[in-house]
């Protein structure tokens, strides 16, 4: 979508300057800048590679945990499994997402909260707040959800600290290092949280309407906000295995540092069951999810340990080391039996091949969009670095010139089509003009899959048609 254009955009233009036609040009984009890195040195390849790694580390952070709460890495090890079986983590694996770079950042935050938590009563507890605060700081810098979560541990360090020294630090170096996106965002439109402000602070890219759209489409998504639906958003959301998570909330003489991040866990997870339930804004308690549903099982072995004394071997190396590795071989398993009805290699093929063929533009161009994208792209130097489209909002990254269209913000979709009760088409010919020549622009594609009541022909009184595929028609303006 509109990622790794952005970073593309801030690394031609060598600086932070605004694309205003992408959907979210002044969210936080700390990850945004890791993307940057990735192109500099490498290319599309290398910026989704760094959107994935963050999931790695917290895999082994959650060994960590599992060695600091259970004296065993192995319930650590099998949870950082499980986490890519996750239906956001896994939906998102190897293509260009902040969300993973967000949900490492509020997994470490969260942790080190935790820990400061577990020995605040000693003096060297303190650290652990201002390492809380920089990631909570980085977190909030990453995305919006993230401000949301850091604004939940700020809460939780009030009530549970009661000084205000400790709260005044944290807040600090929070503002510090997390303030500088709200502040840019508020600089240029008006609005730090541009444009989810928009009702308090004034519009500027995007306006009423799709704010309004934007949020509804956010309600369609989940189950009914009524607390009797919670297990059934489990289901929807793909984090089923977050049960164990719930569990721990039951179970008594808990560490300090668990019953922190229950806290922590409940109070986003409710925050998201009642205003967004898209899976990937389930990100900031990936880490804290997973941690909790180790504690889970490893309060479950140890319960039958009791009754079965054989369990006693597994707290052997070896034998945690093979335990481990059929783990592995179960892991493995689960995934192909959950994709039997499937040819899962060719899936596993094609997914490998968008991450590692990404930036090989002409490899890739038996995506939708992609084609005409690439044939517009030789036709800059006759008709200009600007080209508006119709329904490929995510081909956007394989024209690299200036692309204008999206659902929402200034090259909303919605002025350049007719809507009825029957669907939608692009406008009249001569309309579609205007539209054109108000953006400077003299190229335009249209998604014949988006919109199939569109016939390309009827704009041959004002448009050149260059090209045409399955997915779409490549335009050019007549002379």
């Amino acid at each position: 979508m509109y990622q790794l254009p952005l970073a593309r955009h801030y690394l031609e233009q060598q600086s932070l300057v605004l694309h205003e036609y992408v959907r979210f040009g002044l969210f936080p984009q700390n990850i945004n800048l890791l993307m940057v890195v990735g192109l500099l040195f490498g290319d599309a390849t290398l910026a989704q590679l760094f959107c994935t790694l963050p999931l790695f580390v917290m895999a082994l952070g959650l060994m960590g945990v599992s060695q600091h709460f259970s004296g065993q890495w192995l319930w650590g090890a099998i949870t950082g499994l499980l986490l890519f079986i996750l239906q956001p983590v896994r939906e998102t694996l190897g293509y260009a997402y902040v969300d993973n770079g967000l949900a490492l950042f509020c997994f470490a935050a969260s942790l080190a909260l935790a820990c400061w938590y577990e020995k605040h009563r000693q003096s060297q507890g303190f650290g652990w707040v201002l390492i809380s605060a920089i990631l909570a700081g980085t977190a909030a810098g990453s995305k919006l959800f993230g401000g949301v979560f850091v604004a939940l541990l700020g809460i939780y360090l009030v009530f549970s600290s009661r000084d205000i020294k400790t709260v005044l630090w944290f807040s600090l170096l929070t503002l510090i290092t997390g303030v500088g996106w709200y502040l840019r965002s508020f600089i240029i439109s008006g609005d730090p949280v541009h444009p989810a402000g928009g009702p308090y602070f004034g519009y500027f890219l995007w306006d009423a309407v799709d704010l309004a759209s934007q949020y509804g489409e956010q309600k369609t998504f989940g189950v009914t906000r009524n607390l009797l639906y919670l297990p059934l958003s489990l289901w929807t959301a793909g984090v089923v295995l977050w049960v164990l998570a719930f569990v721990s909330l039951c179970l008594t003489k808990v560490p300090r540092l668990i019953r922190m991040l229950q806290v922590i866990f409940i109070l986003y997870f409710l925050f998201w069951f009642y205003v967004s339930q898209v899976d990937r804004y389930l990100s900031p308690i990936y880490g804290v999810g997973m941690a909790l549903s180790a504690y889970t099982l490893s309060r479950g072995y140890y319960f039958l340990e009791q009754y079965l004394q054989f369990l006693r071997v597994f707290k052997r190396p070896a034998v945690m080391v093979l335990s481990g590795g059929l783990t592995l071989l179960l892991f493995v398993s689960g995934v192909f039996y959950q994709y039997r009805d499937r040819d899962i290699i060719a899936a596993i093929e094609r997914r490998v091949d968008y991450l590692f063929n990404y930036g090989d533009r002409e490899k890739y161009n038996n995506r939708p969009g992609v084609q005409l994208f690439l044939a517009a792209d030789k036709h800059i130097n006759q008709y200009g670095s600007r080209l508006m489209q119709l329904g490929f909002e995510n081909a956007v990254y394989f024209f690299s010139g200036v692309t204008i269209g999206d659902w929402y913000g200034v090259g909303r979709y919605r002025d350049r089509v007719n809507c009825n009760n029957q669907g939608c088409t692009p406008l009249s010919p001569k309309a579609m003009k205007q539209q054109l020549k108000s953006f400077n622009s003299k190229m335009l594609v249209i998604s014949t899959h988006r919109y199939p009541k569109f016939n390309p022909d009827t704009y041959e009184s004002e448009f050149d048609i260059v090209t045409r595929d399955e997915h779409g028609v490549l335009f050019v303006l007549k002379n």
